[in-house]
């Protein structure tokens, strides 16, 4: 199957070229993809690139804006990358710049070549992460493909690299694709192939780690193909810092702007899109009417198409499930502002408000940093590492939900220090920072280096991924990468109850909520609050 769609996405290759890529990528579409990409490259032209074209953006498409000015096919010369920088950026001084790129040129070319490659400027921290990082605040001419003085737009070299790979693709589909990946040429054809062998799934998802049997219920609907992106976003995120409390927390407020941050400014999404609740803003406070009422807000009349996305950065806990769906008997619960009156907000609750009810073909993306947040909204499927495992008890529902936590249920989140002496949650920090400087991960690689970035700055905790459906994970991570229904059934799935296992805590907010030692947690206290921080949640 994956040599035939192969075949049919190049053309121009030959059967044994298609099969040679396969077997040198062990089987692997995906990567596949990228090596016929390189075998199916035009010739780098000859001549300079034209004065009247705007280069593409360095941003959104790097290897086209390598190939824009990379005139000889050899890799980029300290002179071309001077002119390109200046073209690019039209406010910088060229004098500047070229102090610049002499100064970082032996960073890059160690064995003194002359020349910058191609996967040397685009890998992560390569010389185009550099250069965004020196010149990230120069306004970047970033009309590709325009004349000087207006007019059509022309294609870009990705756009006809891609049109010669899939022929019965339109322009506007095809500079969909390249938008969707942020210019990223190999993950747009992946997209591109994956829409051209859509189909109706006949069959239930595997699963590896648990079988999975469908118990009678409602029927799921099969979505045939990947839907289209609507345009319509929408974005609830909540920091909460419990000011004043004995529990208070340094980062969660920061935690909300760095994230209004990365939907902005490397997502396009717009502040009018968007509900922020915080607790040091008096008209926006996260008490618990207006976190229900706004996550309401969020799903409330949705259509396939549309994107959504769910931030919390505060503390969390445990209580005793009733129905003893939960494999350790808790439900995981986050807690608002005002919880010690009204009480705290459980994963089966927010389940109920967010996810349960969303149609096929609506994406909606979670990111829960706080403690006991590994099933925070209770999927069906968690990400093992090896495959994708089903809950005892789960729940399927239609839509495409996918939740990103900052430690498993028995674990905690931890408060850490940005830069520039900033405190912020560990996996918040660490899920910007990553998105930022990788423009298009895969899932394997983004969850990969959410847990370097962990690890190397000294937490125990891992990232964890749990989903409303069950998807081939070697495909690249995009916000309205909208995956189809899959659950052949929905509803509640009931094959054991488990009986409560608490997880014995002490400290502030175990004595805030009045039960002492107990089966809460919060987020680990950074140095703010000294020798204490260690003793307080376990």
């Amino acid at each position: 199957m994956a040599a035939a769609q192969l075949r049919a996405a190049f053309p121009n290759l030959s059967s044994q070229q298609v099969d040679d890529a396969l077997r040198k990528c062990a089987g692997n579409a995906n990567r596949a993809v990228e090596v016929l990409l390189r075998t199916a490259q035009t010739p780098a032209r000859a001549t300079a690139p034209s004065a009247n074209l705007a280069p593409p953006d360095i941003r959104r498409q790097p290897e086209a804006w390598f190939r824009f000015f990379d005139t000889n096919g050899n890799g980029l010369e300290q002179g071309e990358v001077v002119d390109a920088v200046v073209r690019t950026f039209p406010n910088a001084e060229r004098g500047v710049v070229r102090e610049m790129i002499a100064s970082l040129w032996p960073m890059f070319d160690p064995d003194r070549s002359g020349t910058i490659s191609l996967p040397e400027f685009v890998k992560r921290d390569g010389l185009r992460d550099t250069l965004l990082a020196q010149l990230g605040g120069a306004t970047a001419s970033t009309d590709a493909g325009r004349s000087a003085g207006g007019g059509r737009a022309a294609a870009s070299p990705a756009e006809d690299q891609l049109k010669s790979m899939f022929p019965q693709a339109g322009r506007a589909r095809i500079s969909e694709a390249l938008e969707r990946c942020r210019g990223n040429v190999s993950a747009a054809a992946d997209f591109l192939m994956r829409q051209q062998a859509a189909s109706p799934r006949s069959s239930a998802p595997l699963v590896m780690g648990r079988p999975v049997h469908l118990a009678p219920g409602a029927p799921g609907v099969a979505c045939a193909g990947t839907p289209t992106p609507s345009g319509r976003r929408r974005a609830l995120l909540i920091g909460i810092n419990y000011f004043g409390t004995q529990a208070q927390l340094r980062g969660c407020i920061n935690d909300v702007n760095n994230m209004q941050r990365l939907l902005m400014e490397s997502f396009g999404w717009t502040p009018g899109c968007m509900r922020v609740l915080r607790d040091d803003n008096p008209q926006a406070m996260p008490t618990r009417a207006n976190i229900e009422a706004s996550m309401r807000w969020l799903v409330e009349g949705v259509r396939p198409g549309d994107v959504l996305f769910f931030h919390f950065s505060g503390h969390g806990a445990q209580q005793e499930d009733p129905h003893g769906f939960e494999e350790d008997g808790m439900n995981e619960t986050i807690l608002p502002v005002d919880f010690k009156r009204a009480g705290m907000i459980t994963d089966d609750h927010m389940g109920d408000l967010l996810v349960k009810h969303l149609p096929s073909g609506v994406r909606l993306t979670a990111i829960m940093d706080c403690c006991h947040s590994g099933t925070g909204l209770d999927l069906p499927y968690t990400w093992t590492g090896r495959g994708w495992k089903e809950e005892t008890n789960p729940f399927h529902s239609a839509g495409d939900v996918q939740m990103f936590s900052g430690c498993a249920d028995d674990d905690t989140s931890a408060d850490s220090s940005m830069a520039y002496g900033a405190a912020g949650g560990a996996m918040t920090t660490a899920f910007c920072d990553v998105l930022r400087a990788s423009p298009c991960p895969s899932y394997p690689e983004l969850i990969a280096n959410l847990n370097r970035l962990l690890r190397m700055r000294g937490f125990h905790q891992r990232a964890q991924l749990t989903s409303s459906q069950c998807f081939n994970f070697d495909r690249p991570f995009l916000l309205d990468d909208i995956i189809p229904n899959g659950n052949l059934a929905l509803g509640r799935i009931f094959r054991r109850k488990f009986p409560p296992r608490p997880r014995r805590m002490d400290g502030p907010l175990a004595d805030m909520l009045g039960i002492g030692a107990a089966v809460v947690g919060g987020m680990i206290l950074g140095d703010v609050l000294g020798d204490i921080a260690a003793g307080l949640f376990g």
